[in-house]
């Protein structure tokens, strides 16, 4: 039997393989390395245990590729992603999340195993209520350049509940908050990789609004234990935030990133971009409920980040 990543080539879904393939399993990963790179991934690509799908989650293709596959469990993590990308690829994101999610779920329907479907806090858009509870219904704009990514999340929850109430589909979803760690691609443009690459060049790190905009920042091995929690013990079709319950400003974290660095890279200010959010933290309740507690504090996970980009840039430029 095979888990099936798709969005392997991801910090999420590479940190993931390489977990279950030291545990022994075998994992089938998806990618069709729009955002992510196949350079990243040279870690599991010789293990007898894996196999890679170079393929989009949308295409047809992809079910008769799987359709003599054994799946013991899908964890359905693909999606373009990057603030910077909602303008380059929005089709990208919007048609992975929305037919791409239909044929995954297709999938897990046919081989009768249970999915974990990866969404977002971005499905709160810019958030009237703090912190956000899982019932919290969203201050979102169907029209806004963020929308394919938002909309695209929300949708993903709405198809992954239709396929539970319409077929039996075993769905479990996880609205994951600003997730960090190793594994994550050099072409990655989230905040946290972004700033450590620059730290490490001694570039300047651009913040926003005085550094005012907040976020939630949960490292890859505390993400993942909400995972297993939410497949364990978690309701069907019922989404759990998973991530940090305290917020960080922006301008704290470019400033610890400086300093575990030991980077000469000064602060500046930038124009925000379009329709960001200025606070999202999640209410974590509900997942507490299920076991879960976060073990990592945010200046643990960024040291452990920061070594692997070290180690990344200097392998990649020996």
């Amino acid at each position: 039997m095979s888990t099936l990543i798709t969005g392997c080539a991801g910090g999420i879904g590479l940190t993931l393989t390489q977990k279950l393939l030291e545990k022994g399993e075998k994992v089938i990963g998806v990618d069709s390395f729009i955002t992510g790179s196949e350079s990243n991934m040279h870690s599991v690509f010789a293990h007898p245990n894996f196999t890679l799908i170079s393929m989009r989650i949308e295409e047809a293709e992809l079910t008769e590729t799987l359709k003599d596959e054994t799946l013991k469990i899908i964890y359905h993590l693909a999606c373009p992603t990057g603030v910077e990308n909602l303008s380059l690829i929005p089709e990208e994101m919007i048609t992975s999340l929305t037919l791409g999610t239909m044929n995954i779920l297709r999938i897990a329907t046919d081989h009768k195993c249970p999915i974990l479907l990866a969404s977002s806090s971005e499905v709160y858009g810019d958030p009237q209520e703090h912190p956000q509870k899982e019932s919290y219904p969203g201050h979102v704009l169907t029209t806004s350049v963020r929308a394919p990514y938002q909309e695209g999340k929300r949708m993903t929850e709405t198809i992954g509940a239709m396929f539970y109430r319409k077929y039996g589909t075993q769905v479990k979803i996880a609205r994951i908050f600003n997730c960090y760690g190793p594994n994550y691609s050099e072409k990655d443009i989230r905040v946290v990789p972004k700033f450590i690459k620059l730290a490490l060049n001694n570039e300047p790190l651009p913040i926003h609004r005085d550094g005012e905009t907040r976020r939630a920042f949960i490292f890859i091995d505390d993400l993942l234990e909400g995972f297993k929690a939410i497949l364990e013990k978690g309701e069907m079709a019922e989404p759990y935030n998973v991530g940090c319950p305290d917020a960080v400003p922006i301008e704290a974290l470019a400033k610890l990133i400086i300093q575990l660095t030991g980077s000469k890279s000064q602060i500046i200010s930038a124009p925000p971009p379009e329709d960001e959010p200025r606070f999202r933290v999640p209410d974590v309740d509900k997942l507490k409920g299920l076991g879960w507690s976060m073990q990592w504090t945010l200046a643990e996970g960024l040291e452990k980040t920061i070594a692997f980009f070290k180690e990344y840039i200097s392998q990649r430029d020996s």
